[in-house]
């Protein structure tokens, strides 16, 4: 059994100071290696005390240096919130400096607060989630980002890796994983990305993606 623990630094009310909400859930964190637990994650959410973490990378690459072991995941990165060209880069880079300790979780969003602040419509999330996906898992798989869709346009960029030297030679459980989630959005970029489970990412020096 893997046993993780989760952060996600909600003040309801607003009844405590801000500040305090984040210092006692990284004090949290802290312990999260000495306690034994294998993971440590982060969510996203905008504009509500609902959850004070905004970018859910941010905060894993603050955690990959208070910690050794750990795995960092994220549940989820809402896609259609981002530009995927940035996620694949935030992302390539965190896995590296972490030596491969990312689990990657990616998402679609169901708050209608949060797409309203973002000036998004919710009527065009699933299909933001696909092409950012696509985009995202294909470039972590050939180490460039190329796409051509309806909402993402995005012209051949540069390589995501940011140290192959050093990565290719990682132990073989320390990987990346991508659970592509969001219902037909999910099944449709399983689908169209993966003839099984599972796909090596070796431009990237990833290790593993899993869309599931």
């Amino acid at each position: 059994m893997h046993v993780g623990m989760a952060s996600v630094f909600q003040n309801p009310k607003q009844t405590r100071a801000d500040r305090e909400i984040y210092r006692n859930e990284l004090r949290l964190v802290d312990l999260a290696e000495p306690l034994g637990f294998e993971s440590v994650w982060g969510v996203e959410h905008h504009f509500t005390d609902y959850t004070m973490c905004p970018d859910v990378l941010q905060f894993l690459t603050y955690v990959a240096g208070r910690t050794q072991r750990a795995q960092l995941g994220s549940m989820v990165v809402v896609l259609p919130w981002h530009d995927p060209m940035r996620v694949a880069e935030e992302v390539a880079m965190l896995d590296t400096i972490s030596d491969g300790r990312l689990i990657l979780g990616l998402g679609r969003g169901a708050g209608k607060v949060e797409f309203e602040g973002f000036r998004l419509s919710m009527d065009e999330s699933r299909q933001r989630f696909v092409e950012s996906a696509e985009m995202l898992l294909q470039g972590l798989e050939t180490g460039w980002c190329e796409y051509d869709g309806t909402f993402i346009k995005q012209p051949r960029a540069a390589r995501l890796a940011a140290d192959h030297g050093a990565s290719r030679h990682r132990h073989p459980h320390h990987s990346a994983e991508a659970l592509a989630r969001g219902r037909e959005g999910a099944r449709h970029v399983s689908r169209r990305l993966s003839a099984g489970q599972r796909r090596r990412c070796p431009a990237a020096d990833l290790g593993r993606v899993d869309v599931l």
